[in-house]
């Protein structure tokens, strides 16, 4: 930061901030967090045009991502409308965005539990186009769903699609109620042995984190 001063660099203020913002959360410092978001935000003036919007785009993600992990819900919600209005009045943008925009939407609605709109969501999510991620993300989502709605049989199903991409990409957000979800699933079939693995399996990824 010194260095910047000093040689007027402004230009690399928005990746400085984003680079802090990213170490205070890893250090569990939320709220510095997002303060240096919103500084990395207010500095993006000093960037060129042709990668002003990508460090945007970083912006309002890092922001949901970090809003939504610390169960700041409503804010994620406000934000994602943000983003949403962002990206309509961008050019050339990808059309997996706006998906990405449905799948923060649609961990909102699970983390409120609001089943009747993750259901929406769902629907919507199934007709946009999406990247293998996304993809996987809703199957996920549908299991969640098929396990409050007490359906066990679609519910395993779905777990079972999803849950190797997430433990070879884990995202212990996913893998927890995969695991409590296979394990309820086992219960219900009298399979104990495999009930018993699945929380194992989610004490040692809380121990873990």
């Amino acid at each position: 930061m010194q260095k910047i001063q000093l040689k007027n660099l402004n230009y690399h203020l928005p990746s400085f901030y984003v680079l802090q913002s990213n170490y205070y959360f890893y250090l569990g410092f939320s709220e510095e967090a997002l303060i240096s978001l919103s500084k990395a935000e207010e500095n993006v003036a000093h960037l060129d045009l042709t990668i002003k919007g990508t460090y945007l785009i970083t912006i309002f993600n890092n922001r949901i991502v970090m809003l939504i992990k610390t169960g700041k819900l409503v804010e994620a919600e406000s934000e994602s409308e943000r983003f949403n209005t962002f990206l309509q009045h961008s050019s050339e943008v990808e059309e997996t965005f706006f998906t990405l925009i449905k799948i923060y939407r649609a961990d909102i609605a699970l983390l409120g539990k609001q089943f009747d709109r993750l259901a929406i969501l769902i629907e919507e999510l199934e007709k946009l186009p999406k990247n293998s991620d996304q993809g996987y993300a809703l199957r996920f989502y549908k299991a969640m769903l098929a396990i409050s709605n007490g359906d066990y049989q679609l519910a395993e199903e779905e777990a079972e699609s999803c849950i190797m991409y997430f433990e070879e990409n884990p995202i212990i957000e996913r893998l927890v109620p995969l695991y409590e979800t296979l394990g309820i699933c086992a219960e219900k079939k009298r399979q104990y042995k495999k009930s018993s693995d699945m929380y194992k399996k989610i004490v040692y990824l809380l121990k873990e984190g």
